[in-house]
């Protein structure tokens, strides 16, 4: 991770922006929507002003979400036990396919410092 943040207007004024790398959490073959913990890029910027005595703060960030094609996947389907004379359902993969994401997010506070801080 990387970012900086600099005062264009001291005590008024605060830019700022950040970049991130993730490596993946979890093997290409046990990819799944449940857990889309793949490999990323972010970037990120905000800002906050002063307006009289409260501060708001904006910010938004993007994640590129690299896309997985899975053919040799080990996720596999819930298996319901044999009930009765009803047969046990069969196990299946469920977990290939093209897994393609991005994430946005943006927000937006507003905060009132006490005691005198971000004066």
């Amino acid at each position: 991770r990387l970012g900086g943040e600099y005062d264009l207007a001291p005590k008024r004024l605060t830019v700022r922006a950040g970049y991130l790398h993730e490596t993946t959490a979890i093997k290409k073959e046990y990819a799944s929507v449940d857990f889309a913990n793949w490999a990323r890029h972010g970037v990120s910027v905000g800002a906050s002003a002063k307006a009289g005595p409260v501060w708001v703060d904006v910010a938004y960030a993007h994640h590129f979400v690299a896309t997985q094609n899975v053919t040799d996947s080990k996720v596999m389907s819930q298996v319901s036990p044999k009930l009765g004379d009803l047969p046990a359902s069969d196990s299946s993969v469920v977990g290939n396919g093209k897994y393609d994401s991005h994430v946005n997010i943006v927000s937006l506070s507003v905060r009132v410092p006490f005691g005198g801080e971000g004066e």
